[in-house]
């Protein structure tokens, strides 16, 4: 995601080697939550939402740097 905007959608089936790359939010100062369906990201700054249809516990998603200052999000 180049540029954080609204993203009006679900994501079903996210785990695996399936990778969110959100380059807005900074790693370094990187913080998930996740809570009744809804994924935040967010740095202090920028923040984004993502909708995920499925059964998740919050301990599964991963933070990693993507190689280009953002954040990489994974689970599992």
């Amino acid at each position: 995601m180049q540029h954080a905007g609204a993203f009006d959608a679900t994501l079903t089936g996210f785990g695996g080697s399936d990778v969110l790359d959100v380059t807005p939010v900074s790693f370094a100062s990187a913080v998930a939550r996740y809570a009744a369906g809804t994924l935040t990201v967010g740095d202090g700054t920028h923040s984004t939402l993502f909708q995920l249809s499925g059964s998740y516990a919050p301990a599964g998603f991963h933070l990693a740097a993507d190689g280009h200052g953002g954040t990489a999000i994974g689970y599992g």
